[in-house]
């Protein structure tokens, strides 16, 4: 009897294992289980992501405090004060002597002669454009031109 009993449960195990419901059943109940895996997965990279460029950032601005710290270091140091001192208020050492080279502005007057050695009219209105803005010049194209139109 043991033996039939046996094979009973067995046949019952088998058919139920077998069958289309049972097979569809766990289907859903793997995609029930994957989709809240896949987004926390998701989560997890985005976060692994911000914590990285957080990190780089971190880096960055620590480098940035070394420079300020040792610019700080070097604006509190004697030798800084003593090239402000020389430099803006013409101060200088006991026995030294103080050389001052004067420009005479020799490279703006040859600046000058070599745009007025050539007489080309617009010459020197081509050299104004070059020092206008973007947008100036587009002011100028547009109503510099319906000026002339209106005044014809």
């Amino acid at each position: 009897m043991r033996i039939r009993f046996a094979k009973k449960e067995s046949f019952l195990r088998r058919s139920i294992l077998s069958s289309k419901f049972f097979s569809a059943l766990a289907l859903f109940i793997i995609i029930l289980i994957a989709f809240p895996l896949v987004k926390k997965i998701n989560q997890q990279r985005i976060l692994n992501r911000e914590i990285k460029e957080l990190e780089e950032e971190v880096a960055r601005v620590d480098n940035k405090n070394e420079d300020l710290r040792e610019l700080i270091d070097y604006l509190n140091s004697d030798s800084f004060a003593e090239k402000e001192a020389r430099v803006n208020l013409d101060m200088r050492k006991p026995g030294e002597k103080v050389v001052i080279f004067k420009d005479d502005g020799a490279s703006d007057a040859n600046k000058s002669e070599v745009e007025t050695v050539f007489n080309i009219p617009g010459l020197d209105k081509g050299a104004e454009q070059v020092k206008k803005t973007n947008s100036q010049k587009w002011r100028a194209y547009f109503f510099e031109a319906a000026d002339i139109s209106a005044n014809n």
